[in-house]
């Protein structure tokens, strides 16, 4: 009886093949981002060694769980990890401090709300990272743009709560009529933008945010459904800045001074002032309906 034929293993070529490493796969733990190639920061301490945020949440700052955890900023080309580079729990902190602007808020899906990624508690805590906290601001004035104006402005920095006598406190709400004189010393017309901007302004200065609660938060973010203050503070404050305050030339006339650049300029050092210090301010643009409370508020500061 003839043998049955031999079967030809391909040995060589299976380990090759198997010799071929797979791609890097890298998931932010901050956004949940997925990625294959570019900068990402890797944590050695969270987690067993297994914490990565992703470049761009690393622009609004290099931060963990823990400030004592060193940092490795490594690079992914073709799928494949192609440097590191070491960096200090000191070096983390101050790292991307130069991008002294603030940053538009991106949400990871387009169906996220502040009551979906950010917890109720004694401050606005986001769910994935425990370093970073919302604040609602508004800004409210009666007869804008009329005469006799009257402006106020609130925010909400924590959610309402039952005392010990069961009654309900707002004292996480703070409303305030709007001020007739600016920072400089000039007195401007009361409006709606002024009232918005100051609001944030009102936040900054309200507590030190670094070291609010024992817990230094590493990132705040505020929650407006002011386009004017929004756009503004993410878009144009920086083209602003470099121009000397001045909007661009129409129709070959003289550039003209940008509006309420008093509050812009302050609102600037504020924001300055915390990134030195690690802590990093973006804004989030929200529906009006999202916003609720401070809108309910800032009526009454305005009245």
């Amino acid at each position: 009886m003839d043998s049955p034929p031999r079967v030809k293993h391909f040995v060589g070529a299976f380990v090759l093949a198997s010799a071929i490493p797979r791609p890097v796969e890298i998931t932010c733990d901050r956004c949940s981002r997925r990625f294959t190639n570019g900068v990402y920061f890797h944590c050695t301490g969270c987690n067993d060694g297994n914490y990565d945020i992703c470049p761009d949440c690393a622009r609004t700052g290099i931060y963990c769980r823990d400030d004592s955890h060193s940092w490795v900023k490594q690079v992914i080309e073709n799928g494949l990890r192609s440097s590191d580079v070491t960096i200090s729990p000191e070096s983390a902190r101050k790292t991307n401090s130069v991008a002294s602007y603030p940053s538009r808020f991106r949400p990871p899906q387009d169906t996220d709300t502040p009551k979906s990624l950010f917890a109720d508690e004694h401050r606005f805590i986001r769910k994935s990272d425990p370093r970073e906290i919302l604040i609602y601001t508004d800004g409210a004035c009666l007869r804008n743009g009329q005469s006799n104006p009257q402006a106020g402005f609130a925010f909400v920095y924590r959610s309402s709560a039952y005392n010990q006598t069961g009654t309900l406190t707002h004292a996480g709400t703070v409303r305030v009529r709007l001020e007739t004189m600016g920072p400089t010393g000039e007195t401007y017309t009361q409006t709606s933008n002024r009232a918005e901007l100051r609001a944030v302004i009102a936040a900054l200065q309200f507590l030190d945010w670094s070291t609010d609660c024992n817990r230094s938060w590493r990132s705040l973010v505020f929650a407006t459904d002011s386009e004017y203050v929004a756009v503004n503070a993410t878009e144009r404050i920086k083209r602003w800045e470099a121009t000397g305050w001045k909007l661009a030339s129409y129709k070959g006339r003289a550039p003209e001074p940008v509006k309420n650049q008093d509050l812009w300029k302050l609102l600037l050092i504020l924001i300055r002032q915390l990134r030195e210090d690690g802590v990093n301010v973006a804004f989030w643009r929200i529906p009006r309906e999202w916003n609720e409370r401070a809108d309910e508020f800032v009526k009454k500061g305005a009245e």
